[in-house]
């Protein structure tokens, strides 16, 4: 009787200690399962349910730095605010890497949280300050400060760090453009003429290019990155205000045909819209403006703000006649 009573009981134990086995693996699985499946949908571009799966991995387990990775991830991609909570929790865990405080620091940035930047910055250790990375944050934090010797001082050590790395060059190249030094700006002309040619710092090598060449007068230089600007495939509308303020110094025609190529393309976006009539209206062709409008649909010009433009139109108008 004492024997079936032993057994019965060692039976018993066995089967909780495999119970509550079993159930930790299971969680175990459920979680591994529920960070691949929130990995894989980052990977798509499906932002919202990866961040769905990791909220929910994060609250069984809140300092699970694979599922606060990802909800920071999706965060920043998608350009909210939110980024720098869930950076600062991965720097709260992570104190000693150089990595989570710099990618703190660079949310902050984005956001305008500059005691924030500074103080993780200040956490990065002598060691790890002489990172390229570690500079070009630096330096944009420089920058947001208004400190532009800084940050030049910092693109520049990026560069030396990394002469290779065509994203650092171009951040120095556009600050030294409008240097006073003769060699500084020459080289930085040279270098952003080389990455006019690759794509992804076209458009923004042929914006600081032909601010350069319309602020030196070359007239030449400035008609041609003009005309490449116009022609990339990123061009902006601000883009084309720039085109335009150009030409409408030096030449009326070209001035003419860009001004209604850019009609169309204004009239897409209500504040594009606002923004070329604010601009026509500054330059004294508040008449054209009000021929244009008679032919745009009724509702893009109730819209705020392009409401207030027109109505500064007319009054302009009714002012000369």
């Amino acid at each position: 009787m004492a024997l079936a009573m032993a057994g019965l009981a060692i039976a018993f134990l066995v089967g909780v200690f495999f119970l509550s086995y079993g159930s930790k693996l299971y969680e175990n699985w459920r979680e591994r399962r529920l960070l691949h499946q929130a990995t894989t949908l980052l990977e798509e571009g499906k932002l919202s349910k990866a961040a769905q799966m990791a909220q929910e991995l994060a609250r069984r387990h809140p300092d699970s730095l694979a599922a606060l990775s990802i909800l920071a991830d999706t965060a920043e991609r998608q350009n909210l605010e939110e980024t720098v909570a869930w950076r600062e929790r991965i720097a709260r865990l992570l104190p000693e890497s150089p990595e989570s405080q710099l990618n703190l620091a660079s949310a902050a940035l984005r956001f305008g949280r500059l005691a924030l930047a500074r103080e993780a910055l200040n956490r990065v250790s002598s060691n790890d300050r002489d990172s390229a990375t570690f500079h070009v944050v630096a330096g944009w934090l420089a920058r947001a400060e208004g400190n532009f010797a800084e940050q030049e001082e910092q693109f520049a050590a990026a560069v030396k760090k990394e002469p290779k790395n065509d994203i650092y060059q171009f951040n120095l190249a556009a600050l030294q453009i409008r240097s006073k030094d003769a060699g500084k700006s020459k080289n930085a002309r040279d270098m952003l003429e080389r990455l006019s040619s690759i794509a992804p710092y076209r458009t923004g090598a042929l914006r600081a290019l032909l601010n350069d060449a319309v602020e030196r007068n070359d007239r030449t230089a400035a008609d041609s990155f003009a005309q490449q600007l116009q022609m990339s495939p990123e061009v902006t509308f601000g883009d084309y205000l720039l085109c335009l303020n150009f030409y409408r110094k030096l030449d009326e025609k070209k001035f003419r045909q860009l001004l209604e190529k850019v009609k169309p393309f204004a009239a897409r976006n209500p504040s594009d819209l606002a923004s070329l009539i604010e601009w026509m209206n500054q330059n004294g062709l508040a008449g054209d403006v009000v021929k244009w409008i008679d032919k745009l649909p009724t509702a893009r010009l109730n819209s705020s703000p392009a409401s207030v433009a027109v109505a500064d139109a007319y009054a302009t108008v009714k002012n000369w006649s």
